[in-house]
């Protein structure tokens, strides 16, 4: 950045200043919209695995359908062969 002769060095500094802060503040930014976008992946795999594992179980605890018409349905037993 050129400066006029006849700036002083209190101008010269806040011009500084003022340059490092807006640098630093656009660094900060896009570090946090990095971190955030991060963040928001990981918060949607553990979802997805979440999902998975649940409808593992369910699928697991599931009696298949196959073996449920394949038998013969339960019966009471009769009254008179108590024993």
């Amino acid at each position: 950045m050129a400066h006029a002769e006849g700036t002083s060095d209190l101008a010269r500094s806040v011009s500084l200043y003022r340059n490092f802060a807006a640098t630093s503040l656009a660094m900060v930014g896009l570090f946090y919209m990095f971190s955030g976008l991060v963040c928001i992946g990981a918060m949607r795999r553990a979802r997805r695995r979440q999902e998975m594992e649940r409808l593992a179980m369910i699928r697991d605890l599931q009696v298949p359908r196959l073996f449920l018409l394949s038998r013969p349905p339960a019966s009471p037993p009769h009254p008179c062969q108590c024993q």
